[in-house]
């Protein structure tokens, strides 16, 4: 009880200070609220109808009400959750760098544990009413939400690994087969009967990459390895791996996969952005950046996808050509994956940086930023005009837009 006073009287403390501030005078931009969580905050927040949900460095998941950022309850994990949670009726889920997966309810109260064999940073995803995440023991996992039942694990713990053929990560023009293994070269007669697909075994842990569950009904995620694998969301069988530049050197993919358009766009740790033809993987084009891409594409209504880089860009993209609309450079890497509302991008900044920044779409011009006292490499997300920015500095801010750019 004495915590929970403490807090919220931080919380009124706050509240108070931005209204004396930014009293008589309305902002493009307000600060609603900051939240003091205590720990670094690395997890992307996660909305549900009345509060926000994150995680912590310390382990910590808390809960905090949208309306006026005050404690709700927080569920001790016990070590980092760098996991975004994922929200399903009553159930929230998350994964820990303690190996496990948890679902609570929507009081933290604990509803089951599953245990894995390495660290989950991995965001995440519900599939019907299951949850699919990628774990660092090179596995995905299929459980069900409600009872935490072993839907599927690729690859299977019972079946033995086959070698799969090099794939290459070359533009269909120099190329004409296929760039994905398990897919056949363009114009070869067509087989009697399909063989099973090889199982082939990832080399290394699923990392930071967020599945995607694309519109033809398959599961498709990057590896440490420095490949993009599909499995068949329903059953998990292997479907296809697509090479990028860097996968014989071990460069790997942390980025989480886009759709749109018939494509896969995706970035990588050799620095390229990919998009890819999602019926046979051949690569439609790639825009090279100066450093490994840890964020991820995120697309507006127009086609623009828009992407950071650890050179500290981020990057404006035509999602069908390829050609580069814009780029901006902030101070410090962009590990985020950036959030678009109306004709603003909204995208935090790391170490040596830690500012909160809106760009306009338009020219990639800064419309508003906000510095925060740590790196920001957590997801920012919008709620209407409101948005919600969980920094290293160990707070969670609330914003609200008052006003967009002409």
């Amino acid at each position: 009880m004495v915590r929970k006073s403490l807090t919220n009287m931080m919380i009124l403390v706050f509240a108070v200070g931005a209204a004396t501030l930014f009293g008589g005078c309305e902002q493009n931009v307000q600060l609603n609220w900051k939240y003091p969580s205590d720990s670094a905050c690395y997890s992307s927040p996660a909305l549900t109808d009345d509060f926000v949900v994150f995680g912590t460095e310390s382990g910590e998941v808390h809960a905090v009400t949208k309306k006026n950022g005050r404690y709700r309850w927080k569920f001790q994990a016990r070590k980092p959750v760098i996991s975004a949670p994922a929200i399903y009726e009553n159930v929230i889920v998350f994964g820990s760098t303690n190996h496990n997966f948890y679902a609570v309810d929507k009081d933290g109260r604990q509803i089951w544990r599953y245990p894995t064999f390495d660290r989950i940073k991995g965001d995440p995803i519900i599939v019907g009413k299951n949850v699919v995440f990628g774990s660092y023991d090179g596995h995905i996992y299929a459980l069900d939400l409600i009872t935490s039942e072993l839907q599927w694990t690729y690859p299977t713990k019972d079946q033995p690994a086959a070698t799969a053929p090099e794939a290459k990560a070359e533009q269909a023009a120099e190329a004409p087969a296929a760039t994905a293994e398990g897919s056949a070269p363009a114009g070869a007669a067509a087989a009697p009967a399909a063989a099973p697909k090889p199982v082939v075994k990832p080399g290394k842990g699923f990392a930071y990459s967020r599945p995607l569950l694309t519109s033809s009904g398959l599961i498709v995620i990057g590896n440490l390895d420095g490949y993009v694998y599909a499995i068949d969301s329903k059953t998990g069988e292997y479907q296809w791996r697509f090479a990028t530049d860097g996968a014989k050197q071990g460069l790997g993919v942390t980025s989480s996969v886009a759709e749109y358009d018939g494509k896969l766009i995706f970035g990588a740790n050799d620095g390229n952005i990919y998009g890819i033809k999602m019926s046979d993987q051949s690569v439609v084009w790639k825009v090279k950046t100066g450093d490994e891409i840890n964020s991820s594409p995120v697309l507006d209504d127009k086609g623009i996808l828009y992407c950071g880089s650890r050179d500290k860009n981020l990057y404006a993209i035509d999602a069908k050509t390829g050609e580069q609309k814009w780029s901006t450079a902030l101070q410090g890497p962009i590990l985020a994956i950036p959030a678009v509302h109306k004709n603003l991008v909204l995208v935090g900044a790391g170490e040596g940086d830690g500012h909160a920044y809106l760009l306009r779409t338009s020219d990639g011009s800064v419309y508003w930023k906000y510095k925060t006292d740590n790196k920001i490499e957590a997801d920012s997300v919008f709620d209407g005009d409101t948005f919600y920015v969980a920094s290293g500095d160990t707070f969670l801010y609330s914003f609200k837009i008052n006003k967009y750019p002409e």
